[in-house]
């Protein structure tokens, strides 16, 4: 039986180990694994039949390629470090809006490259791109995305950050997804990523509780959305995070706070109010049992009675992570495979352990977390890092010996893991061997980076990847080609079918139309055919939730927005065209009023009776439909109020383009507007559009007509209130007898609110009493709805 000094041995006052052997992401050392565990699949993989030999076999006869890679490497400019702030002011800066978010953020300037450098020096062989800049309205926070990608176009790795500074001056770098590929587990990317954000912040912020922040869970692989791997729980423990809760208070920047922690917590209240410690010790208990009963852990009731109180005296995650016991190993499933593991890694691996905020303070740490990065982290990237270095070497040593098999092999794992170094060795193959010249070839194309483009123009065309991640690839192939851009967003624009498709021809041509606006309006008018014509095509990446027809809608309003930005002859004529002929009302309209704001200073009559035509077509519409809003048939209903509503909405929105042009005509054509208009809303935009334009000369003519209407609105809240409001717009010496006038009968409180304000400092005979009178009637209504609320919230309680 296992003593219980043999299980707290390893407690929590003990000084910080190395990593366990067995850590997830974790070099081991040679003793304990095989000498090439650390290759990714392919690199040992048989080879016509045999094994590819191994490094000790390649007796070359020029053993040149091994020197050629070792100066390539020697002969790399060391620099400085990536996260200094010069380096992270340098290269290609962010657009303008996000490069000032981050400055407001940071107090600094961060670009793109110096981003890129920074957490591709993490993992140097492989292609980093920092993407999706936005801003949260909420928290002020700055959220980014950084893709690793192989010569291939495979992500390898992927993290999310959110960057905020708060109002204390601390800052927080909040982590919300963090996966990495299996291949690449072993290369100890999160500790690099780790370091390299620890120096960041430490050079961006001196206050002690700027930190790294993050949810301890898990993440869905971005090559296969089906498979969620829970490592965080236990990773992130190992890292030198803790619970947030033993030293700040909770993070602002989680998204994750209302979700259950496990499933035993959403089904207690208890658990519910524990701190996310006290329920990673408990739920300790409960998983010593279950793994008892599963015949993972010996039944001994002592055994288990110790395990559960060495948990209780941990006092930080890492000492439960690091929990072990000599001699017991439980086994447990990482990725598909089996491996035999410590009791706290165990445990933290399994449903049963609670997902967890963690933090790292950067400044202001506890001694033991400093050492656990100082003993953990720094000696696992180093290694990592080592055990990359060699398994190059060994590459190179391959294709200085003799056998072919070996050569090819060997290149082969070049063009997927290797990075520009290699090039002179490939051209050297290239030029001494020919028969492995076109395995070399191919090799140096990936190494090169340009397999890569060709990879991502492909994703970028390809429906079946979504418009999320086709957008993505589009984004990485402007910054790696800028020069065949503009032809890859032309073919885009060409021709969609899907609504996929549209999505990111839309994105692609408002950045054809900022990069190249001279000669972009053929594909923008080409585009927008498409949308109007195009029959609907089974989308392989899913409809989303938009109607096919709405798609098509929207790139067609995207066009409108893009053409309007041109301000050129040719883009107006396109734009009066659309405005003429388009089937959605709203699209015809938006296209209506860009083309009226260019035109109308410079043609105001032609302005003038474009909209005018517009909203004669409007009514004639309306009259053809004879919509049925009250129809028995309830689809036959829901498309007449679609039908009023899309009329409503650009007869509106018409009525206001009308009010800018500055015609001499336009108060009588909104006078023959207010009189033809058969809703309500626009007769009241109508309204508020003449008091704005015959309001400074003529307000008396605006007073007739707002006092008429609001007469005739009797049943109709929203227009009695554009009555006043049209009022408020004149002086009150015109409008004050009117107002007063207005008030004398009103019951409703939304015109009350109105009249209320416009009577405040009006001083017209009899202002005061109705001013009184407005106020009185207001308060008697919030009695009469206090005491119906008062009679009904004790019957809802109940």
């Amino acid at each position: 039986m296992t003593g219980r000094r043999a299980i707290l041995g390893r407690g929590p006052n003990a000084t910080p180990p190395r990593a366990p052997a067995t850590e997830v992401g974790a070099a081991r050392p040679a003793a304990e694994q095989p000498a090439q565990a650390d290759l990714p699949p392919a690199e040992h993989a048989p080879v016509g039949g045999r094994r590819a030999p191994g490094v000790e076999q390649a007796s070359g006869q020029r053993g040149n390629f091994a020197a050629i890679l070792s100066a390539q490497k020697a002969g790399t400019p060391v620099g400085e470090s990536p996260s200094s702030l010069a380096a992270l002011a340098r290269g290609e800066a962010f657009p303008l809006k996000q490069a000032v978010a981050l400055r407001a953020v940071v107090g600094h300037e961060l670009t793109r490259a110096g981003l890129e450098q920074l957490y591709g020096s993490a993992l140097p062989d492989a292609h980093v791109f920092v993407g999706n800049i936005t801003t949260d309205r909420y928290t002020g926070a700055v959220e980014f995305s950084v893709d690793w990608m192989d010569n291939e176009g495979a992500v390898v790795a992927r993290l999310n950050r959110r960057l905020a500074r708060h109002q204390d001056g601390d800052l927080e770098l909040y982590s919300h997804g963090c996966w990495v590929e299996p291949s690449h587990r072993s290369r100890a990317v999160s500790a690099a990523v780790m370091q390299r954000e620890v120096e960041l912040l430490s050079n961006l912020s001196a206050h002690p509780k700027t930190r790294l922040s993050l949810w301890a869970g898990g993440m869905k692989d971005p090559n296969n959305p089906d498979d969620f791997q829970p490592l965080g729980v236990y990773v992130w423990a190992t890292m030198g995070f803790d619970c947030a809760q033993n030293h700040v208070q909770r993070s602002r920047l989680s998204r994750s706070g209302g979700k259950a922690r496990c499933d035993v917590e959403a089904k207690s209240k208890e658990l519910q109010q524990k701190p996310d410690f006290a329920l990673m010790k408990h739920m300790f208990g409960v998983w010593v049992d279950a793994a008892a009963e599963r015949g993972m852990l010996p039944r001994d009731p002592a055994v288990l009675r110790d395990l559960k109180q060495a948990a209780q005296l941990c006092k930080n995650m890492w000492s439960l992570a690091t929990l072990q016991v000599p001699g017991l190993d439980v086994q447990v499933d990482i990725g598909g495979r089996r491996s035999a593991c410590h009791v706290g890694k165990a445990f933290l691996l399994s449903q049963e352990a609670p997902r967890w905020e963690g933090v790292f303070l950067v400044h202001d740490r506890p001694e033991d977390f400093a050492a656990i990065a100082d003993e953990y982290c720094r000696p696992r990237v180093a290694q990592a890092t080592a055990t990359f270095e060699q398994l190059q070497g060994d590459l190179a040593k391959l294709l200085d010996g003799d056998d072919l098999l070996a050569k090819q092999h060997a290149l082969a794992n070049i063009g997927r893991t290797g990075d520009a170094r290699w090039a002179p060795v490939l051209e050297q193959v290239m030029n001494d061997e020919p028969e492995l010249k076109a395995d070399a070839q191919a090799a140096l194309h990936r190494v090169t980076g340009a397999r890569l483009t060709e990879a991502m123009a492909e994703q970028a065309q390809d429906s079946a990847l979504g418009a999320k991640a086709r957008t993505a690839a589009l984004t990485r192939y402007t910054a790696r080609d800028p020069e065949g851009a503009n032809a890859l967003m032309t073919a885009l624009m060409a021709g969609p079918r899907t609504a996929s498709d549209f999505e990111v021809a839309e994105v692609a041509m408002k950045r054809l139309v900022k990069r190249a606006p001279e000669g972009v309006l053929p594909a923008v008018v080409g585009l927008y055919d498409h949308a109007l014509r195009a029959q609907e095509v089974k989308d392989p990446a899913g409809s989303g939730y938009r109607s096919f027809t709405r798609v098509k809608e929207d790139t067609r309003t995207a066009v409108v927005e893009q053409l309007a930005q041109l301000q050129r002859p040719d883009a107006q004529a396109a734009l009066l065209k659309i405005s003429r002929e388009d089937p959605s009302w709203e699209v015809a309209e938006k296209a209506l009023a860009a083309w009226a704001q260019q035109v109308g200073p410079h043609a105001p009559q032609q302005a003038l009776a474009e909209v005018q035509a517009f909203l004669t077509r409007a009514q004639a519409a309306h009259t053809a439909a004879k919509p049925n809003t009250n129809h028995p048939d309830p689809k036959v209903a829901a498309s007449a109020r679609d039908l009023q509503s899309r009329l409503s909405w650009a007869r509106k929105h018409a009525i206001a383009t009308l009010a800018e042009v500055p015609a001499p005509g336009v108060a009588d054509a909104l006078v023959a507007t207010m009189a033809a208009e058969p809703y309500w809303d626009g007769v009241g935009k109508a309204l508020l559009a003449l008091a704005k334009v015959l309001g400074p000369r003529d307000p008396g003519q605006v007073v007739g007509h707002a006092e008429r209407l609001f007469g005739q609105a009797n049943n109709y809240a929203p227009m009695r209130t554009d009555c006043v409001d049209a009022l408020r717009q004149l002086t009150l010496e015109h409008a004050g007898p009117a107002l007063v006038r207005l008030a004398q009968n009103e019951q409703e409180r939304q015109v009350l609110r109105a009249l209320q304000d416009g009577l405040r400092d009006c001083a017209a005979p009899g202002a005061a009493v109705a001013r009184q009178r407005v106020e009185d009637r207001l308060a008697a209504i919030e009695a009469e709805l206090k005491a119906r609320y008062q009679q009904t919230a004790p019957r809802a309680g109940k």
